[in-house]
């Protein structure tokens, strides 16, 4: 009976119903409002609703991709993201083709920072909770490790972990 008092009491308090307004805001702004303005979006490709997106006019993802949850594509307005066909990002995964300059003496918030494109390319794997900085190409084949931070361009075949994420050895058919 007590946990029935608490549940009632959790379902009736502000707090709840607050949390509850925040979440749909996100999803309907990061998620459902930028796919309807997404660059591309292959045939059979999939954005999972905890996803979000930033500039998703400049984000153009190819056939049968697959965005898995809480991934974030934060393209800038000036920069484009790149998704080649049948590749996939794993959970928690950060594409950002835009970041904050690193000046000292002048809050990060006033410096112009760094846009590049980011190209990831077809029957690419980044593994859960990777972060991919911008002006980063990841080509056909490359697998990108769990946790893995790509900070240069990773070549064909590849399989890429840590951080900074290096090449530690190649795909082989």
């Amino acid at each position: 009976m007590k946990k029935f008092w608490k549940y009632l009491r959790i379902l009736f308090s502000v707090v709840l119903w607050r949390q509850v307004r925040v979440a749909l805001v996100l999803f309907f702004e990061g998620n459902v409002a930028q796919i309807l303005k997404i660059g591309a979006l292959g045939r059979n490709s999939r954005i999972l609703p905890s996803a979000q997106l930033a500039f998703a006019e400049n984000i153009f993802i190819g056939d049968g991709v697959g965005v898995n949850r809480w991934v974030i594509l934060w393209a800038g307005p000036n920069s484009k993201i790149i998704i080649g066909d049948k590749s996939g990002l794993g959970p928690g995964t950060f594409v950002t083709s835009d970041i904050h300059g690193k000046r000292a003496g002048i809050p990060y918030m006033g410096q112009r920072g760094k846009e590049a494109d980011i190209v990831i390319g077809s029957d690419v794997w980044a593994g859960a909770n990777c972060t991919i900085l911008p002006g980063v190409t990841i080509p056909d084949g490359a697998v990108i490790g769990a946790g893995a931070v790509v900070t240069k361009d990773i070549p064909e075949n590849a399989i890429a972990v840590g951080n900074p994420a290096h090449v530690v050895k190649y795909r082989t058919p």
